[in-house]
């Protein structure tokens, strides 16, 4: 495997470890812990399949993470001042604009895995990423303090991943 592969594989199972570990470890205090019912909100009417799953779509944040930050790395690494923080935020923007739609479709994989299976189940799927991207920024938005262990821990890894370049 040659330098370059390598090194980024590093990258990424570096970001996705720091980013899960941080999450886990806070859903499961919140949760565990703390007895917090909803440590990542929920809508009205809205069944918790993630928080039933909720390491599942922990994975899905952290991976889609560590492929963000690789790139943002690459391309935006050595930037400094108030342009490295303009870019951090645009990366964890994107990282959310990702998984939005991820999210919802593991969402409607876990309604069909407790009955509501369609006829045509694979509309219900692609259906629950349109609603993801809708709704999942709200989500993200309504699930404090996890969302700021979030940012916290993704401003750190980043800079740190930057500081660490080769």
């Amino acid at each position: 495997m040659n330098k370059f592969i390598s090194y980024r594989l590093r990258n990424f199972l570096l970001l996705f470890a720091i980013s899960f570990g941080s999450l886990s470890g806070t859903f499961s205090i919140l949760y565990y812990g703390l007895k917090w019912k909803y440590p990542i909100a929920t809508l009205y009417r809205m069944f918790a399949y993630h928080i039933e799953h909720s390491f599942q779509y922990i994975a899905i944040i952290s991976a889609v993470f560590g492929i963000v930050g690789n790139y943002w790395n690459d391309y935006y690494g050595r930037a400094t001042g108030y342009q490295r923080w303009l870019t951090m935020t645009v990366a964890m923007l994107i990282t959310v604009t990702i998984t939005s739609p991820l999210g919802g479709m593991l969402w409607e994989i876990h309604d069909m895995q407790h009955g509501f299976v369609p006829e045509n189940y694979q509309s219900k799927v692609f259906g629950g990423m349109v609603l993801g991207f809708k709704l999942g920024w709200l989500i993200v938005l309504l699930s404090v303090p996890l969302n700021l262990v979030g940012l916290m821990v993704g401003y750190a890894s980043l800079h740190w991943l930057s500081k660490n370049r080769r």
